[in-house]
């Protein structure tokens, strides 16, 4: 998750504090969808792969390759909202661009 990046990057800007919470706030539900999604896609690794000593694992060449690629698609494809209130960042904040774009749906002018 690129807003996820983006959000542990906002811990070097020197923020307001009810900045600096919102961006905790909105950070902790990414971090709770990302990892529902990792945990849908662990299933699919047991369901498509083959255990071995350090757990499960699927590679390129397994037969069933294919079918776990289609699945992982299909879970990546879904949308997921997060429900969070606009941000406004300080106007002398400055910020990479590359971190403002992963997050400009959570940011208001």
């Amino acid at each position: 998750m690129v807003a996820g990046q983006a959000l542990a990057n906002a811990s070097k800007w020197s923020l307001p504090v009810g900045t600096g919470l919102q961006l905790a706030r909105l950070a902790r539900k990414i971090a709770a969808e990302a990892q529902i999604i990792t945990g849908e896609r662990d299933k699919l690794i047991i369901k498509y792969g083959e255990q071995n000593e350090k757990g499960y694992s699927i590679k390129p060449d397994s037969p069933n390759w294919p079918s776990y690629i289609r699945d992982v698609q299909a879970l990546f494809s879904q949308e997921v909202e997060i429900d969070a209130q606009p941000i406004k960042l300080p106007e002398a904040l400055e910020v990479p661009a590359a971190d403002v774009i992963a997050l400009e749906q959570f940011l208001t002018a």
